[in-house]
């Protein structure tokens, strides 16, 4: 089992956390769980079928405990569970056990990240010295259930996993090279994917397509063309930077409108990015940003981007489009920037580091807590012409 090297560090904080994954969410019951709660005896076990609902979907039946207040039923005036303090943690459903963990099998192993919704996680993430530090340890219980069944492989229509692997590796290599600005990096590792993309799209040699160097951005105003896979999309001298930013900004805002809001610290965001951000403000935030004076630097977003990059990419072994994982984690990024940008335009001052931190915490919440919304955000960039490595290039000012 690959895990993060700060992954044993986790623990729930419970009622000292001021953002519980227990208000806010339905709690959804698995089979064996609610057969135990069916069965429980006495005044609890009462409380529990009392509050349990079942839903009819596509002809099955799903359990789950539906919200009073936007809070679990089960969550109690401290801020505590009720279930854990009748029956201990082993009673609770396997999504209450999991979160914030996610797992998948790729590449021969069991990689078990925790998600930045939440918000100790988000803490011992932007604590850790090294972003692309991860460990082995022994699987943990019910580990086996997410192996691929035999019979049941994921169906290889892009690089394979192997080769999905090395290439991810190379990326992550490269945006952890701190002999050059976070930028630069981010730049670069843009340009690679899209040069093993076209290799791919062109029918290349998988393995020969994974071995596309990695080259250096060229110099501002540059005309830049794919020429034998090498490269990457013309970027034109005579580009507009303002035209190509306010360009990504409504792109982004679009795709995010067609996401469903999760929550209500999402929908205000949404609103403050979509009535108090522009051009001016996203070009001053990224000077901002590119200096540390919000809290976070250039080290931060290596952190973030090599987490995205590291949970998303295996996806590219089946569906084969490398290039859109490289850009969701732009996207991630891009967003954070006009999150930050509608902030300064509402507080009249740059958000500190606390401020940021939580808002990479609302930004996971919403995109990465819905396969919908993650679904919707990679269509879209599919066919998103604003996230072309040329205006890339242009609105990380490079």
């Amino acid at each position: 089992m690959i895990v993060p090297v700060y992954y044993e560090k986790f623990h729930c904080l419970a009622d000292h956390c001021r953002r519980s994954c227990c208000i806010g969410w339905e709690l959804d019951l698995d089979d064996e769980t609610w057969e135990r709660y069916r069965r429980l005896p006495g005044e609890f076990g009462d409380r529990l079928r009392a509050a349990e609902e079942d839903i009819e979907e596509d002809g099955e039946i799903f359990h789950t405990f539906p919200l009073v207040n936007g809070r679990c039923p089960m969550l109690n005036e401290r801020g505590l569970c009720d279930i854990c303090l009748h029956e201990g943690e082993a009673a609770l459903s396997v999504v209450c056990t999991e979160y914030p963990r996610y797992s998948v099998f790729f590449n021969g192993h069991l990689e078990r990240t925790l998600s930045l919704s939440c918000e100790e996680v988000v803490r011992l993430h932007f604590e850790n010295a090294d972003a692309a530090a991860f460990i082995e340890l022994p699987d943990e219980k019910g580990a086996a259930a997410y192996r691929t069944a035999p019979g049941e492989e994921t169906a290889d229509n892009g690089l394979g996993e192997a080769l999905t692997a090395q290439v991810r590796d190379r990326v992550i290599a490269h945006l952890t090279d701190r002999d050059r600005p976070f930028a630069r990096r981010l730049t670069e590792a843009v340009l690679y994917t899209a040069a093993v993309q076209k290799r791919l799209n062109e029918g290349g040699e998988p393995a020969l397509a994974a071995m596309v160097p990695v080259l250096p951005v060229p110099a501002a105003g540059e005309t830049c063309r794919i020429s034998d896979g090498r490269v990457f999309d013309s970027r034109e001298a005579d580009d507009n930077e303002d035209d190509v930013i306010a360009g990504g900004l409504e792109e982004r805002l679009m795709i995010l409108d067609e996401t469903e809001a999760l929550d209500e610290d999402w929908e205000n965001y949404l609103t403050l990015m979509q009535s108090g951000t522009d051009a001016a403000g996203l070009r001053y935030l990224r000077s901002a940003y590119r200096d540390g004076q919000t809290g976070l630097g250039g080290e931060d977003l290596e952190k973030l981007a090599v987490y995205l990059v590291y949970r998303y990419f295996p996806r590219a072994s089946a569906d084969g489009n490398l290039y859109t994982k490289m850009t969701f984690a732009v996207f991630f990024l891009e967003v954070l920037g006009d999150m930050a940008a509608a902030f300064r335009a509402k507080e009249g001052r740059l958000p500190d580091r606390a401020d940021s931190l939580e808002m990479v915490r609302v930004l996971s919440r919403q995109i990465e807590h819905s396969e919908d919304n993650i679904a919707v955000i990679l269509e879209e960039l599919l066919f998103d012409e604003s996230d072309g490595p040329g205006d890339i290039l242009v609105r990380w000012n490079i």
